[in-house]
């Protein structure tokens, strides 16, 4: 089969200027996607942008950059639209995947090894898409809604645990690796499809939006 890696790496971004660009222990924080998806079992691998510094980065570091159009960067850009954008490029130029798995820039943690895991999962489940989750840090069912003052259980049956060993185990999307068939991003319903979840330790998990993320990262990276 074969498999292409897309990095969504646009410019603009609110919490954290530049937060593709910013510095985590040394290395723009994109560095750290393009050196696992290159370790990767990836046919292809491009990054997606319309920043100039991100593309001459990428492609410093090897990686082929496909120029993306400015109206696919805006903060309200669905995602869907920047892959079918990729494989419409790379398609007219003769190459198209079965398989897509997309690596954003903001987990910077995540390894090689899910990248691999990811795609075995896919083609041994015979599934659509492989999504990476990891444990929920705070469990929903011990959430609670405040309505005049009036609490009640956002899910009726948390009351029924007293004891957190006892709530179920729930999952969070970390965002870290999105592995999909080809035709599922052509579609357009990436969540209307056959889909399993690749369980991430929550250490490999941290996704970066603000800069306590980026502090919480890059103790872990020097750990």
């Amino acid at each position: 089969m074969k498999t292409l890696g897309i990095i969504p790496a646009r410019g603009g971004s609110k919490r954290i200027i530049k937060k593709n660009l910013a510095l985590l222990s040394g290395k723009p924080l994109i560095f750290y996607t393009l050196r696992e998806a290159k370790k990767a079992n990836l046919e292809r691998l491009v990054v997606s942008t319309e920043d100039p510094e991100i593309a001459s980065f990428s492609a410093s570091e090897g990686v082929e950059v496909i120029e993306r159009p400015e109206e696919l960067a805006k903060d309200e850009t669905p995602s869907i639209l920047v892959y079918q954008h990729t494989l419409r490029y790379l398609e007219e130029r003769g190459f198209l995947p079965d398989v897509v798995v997309i690596l954003q820039p903001t987990s910077p943690l995540r390894k090689a090894a899910h990248i691999n895991q990811s795609i075995e999962m896919l083609i041994k489940e015979g599934c659509d898409a492989v999504v990476s989750v990891c444990l929920a840090e705070k469990n929903p069912y011990w959430m609670v809604r405040l309505e005049d003052n009036n609490l009640s259980f956002l899910f009726p049956e948390g009351k029924s645990y007293s004891r957190r060993q006892d709530l179920p185990d729930i999952y969070l999307l970390n965002g870290a690796v999105y592995t999909m068939k080809t035709a599922i991003i052509t579609s357009g319903k990436i969540w209307d499809c056959s889909i399993r979840g690749l369980v991430m330790e929550e250490e490999d998990s941290v996704d970066i939006d603000t800069k306590l993320d980026l502090l919480l990262a890059e103790t872990l990276l020097t750990r």
